[in-house]
């Protein structure tokens, strides 16, 4: 039983080099060759513009306490303009959402 016996022979060569090759494919693939590089961090708001955003809420509240509805919607749309400016379109949390939600 010659073909048997791997051991030593050109079988045992071929054998242990396809085995190097399919150990060394499965490293190179399971180490992330070919990923995308890390998202960059996701965008905030400065602190002047947290301020700027918690005096404009403050604002609306106010004008809401007191029945002002149309004048509170100056406020929250300077809101949403600036976060958007800053943010945009879609922020990174966007998708948690969907439409209707």
């Amino acid at each position: 039983m010659k073909l048997l016996s791997l051991a030593g022979g050109p079988r045992a060569s071929l054998l242990a080099l396809a085995f190097g090759l399919a150990v060394g494919a499965l490293t190179l693939s399971a180490s992330g060759l070919g990923q995308r590089p890390p998202a960059s961090p996701p965008r905030q708001l400065s602190k002047t513009d947290e301020e700027r955003e918690k005096e404009l809420r403050a604002q609306a509240a106010a004008f809401g306490r007191v029945g002002k509805f149309e004048e509170a919607q100056g406020p929250v749309r300077e809101i949403l303009e600036l976060r958007t400016r800053t943010l945009g379109e879609k922020p990174l949390w966007h998708g948690r959402y969907p439409p209707g939600d």
